[in-house]
């Protein structure tokens, strides 16, 4: 694997969900298709972009191929989810693994999410692919990896984590060019892995332009970042017109709204309990008898 020193420079995007250009229109900035190891001048680790092994390769492509043929991907309500919560744009999702609480959605626990119920097949090869990108991060950079799970487990129930890798929740993007952004909604000093599967398209490239490097992302490929802290998005792509044309891609994440739960068995009745009491307040608040 290549090596490549990148120092970091002040970047900021020039508005909100500022897209990112096509990579032909971008400044000066390298992009890596094989694998590389990014790291700043004072040897730490800032990103790794890695082919996946063949075992995985083939659990990618089951996987991908899989996720292709949910129903609702392609028709007027594109996915189980679609979110503009970055781009102010639509694009098909599908979140996995954990569900964190939403009070202002009325979820008020921690649970499996819908999609890990209804696939449950897929759900299961999508947290051995966990294992797989944690185990290539404990390679790569043992003192990273360290220092992840040291900031994860110590705030999250294992209950609630992929197969003790330090992810809680994930997300199917499909075919989605995402503005610049950081993981806002994740713990501080967790790092994301991201596997891409890809087919009949050129683009759809990693931009860390806090660094003015790209990475191309292959099919079948994992890359490992602190999307927390680290700005990044998605080049547009060019895509053939053709229904097995797609780009997914895989991200898992550590979520901080994961912190408040407790164990698989106590959950439940501690959800209920914060259900009950956001009722109660609301319900005075409504009829004026709450006081602060």
């Amino acid at each position: 694997m290549q090596t490549v020193v990148v120092e970091k420079q002040d970047w900021e995007p020039a508005e909100k969900n500022m897209r990112v250009p096509s990579f032909e229109d971008l400044e000066n900035v390298k992009l890596y298709e094989e694998d590389v190891r990014l790291e700043n001048p004072e040897g730490q680790l800032v990103a790794i972009m890695c082919q996946a092994n063949r075992k995985d390769t083939a659990r990618l492509a089951w996987v991908a191929r899989s996720i292709h043929a949910v129903r609702g991907w392609d028709d007027g309500n594109p996915a189980a989810s679609s979110s503009n919560r970055l781009s102010g744009m639509k694009y098909p999702n599908l979140t996995f693994g954990t569900t964190s609480p939403a009070p202002l959605r009325r979820r008020y626990g921690c649970s499996a999410s819908g999609f890990d119920r209804t696939h449950e097949r897929i759900g299961i090869e999508l947290k051995n692919l966990a294992a797989t990108a944690w185990s290539a991060l404990q390679a790569y950079s043992p003192p990273v990896a360290e220092s992840v799970w040291e900031v994860v487990a110590s705030q999250i129930h294992d209950d609630w984590l992929m197969f003790d890798a330090p992810w809680t929740s994930g997300i199917i993007n499909k075919t989605a060019a995402l503005p610049y952004h950081r993981d806002a909604g994740n713990i501080t000093g967790a790092w994301s892995a991201q596997y891409v599967v890809r087919n009949r398209l050129t683009g759809g490239y990693l931009h860390l332009p806090e660094y003015n490097v790209a990475l191309a992302c292959p099919d079948k490929s994992l890359a490992l970042f602190d999307g927390q802290s680290v700005w990044h998005g998605v080049t547009p792509m060019a895509i053939d017109d053709h229904p097995e044309a797609y780009r997914y891609s895989m991200v898992y994440y550590a979520k901080q709204a994961c912190k408040e739960c407790y164990s698989a068995t106590e959950e439940p009745a501690r959800a209920q309990k914060q259900a009950t009491e956001h009722d109660f307040h609301r319900e005075s608040m409504l009829d004026g008898t709450y006081n602060v």
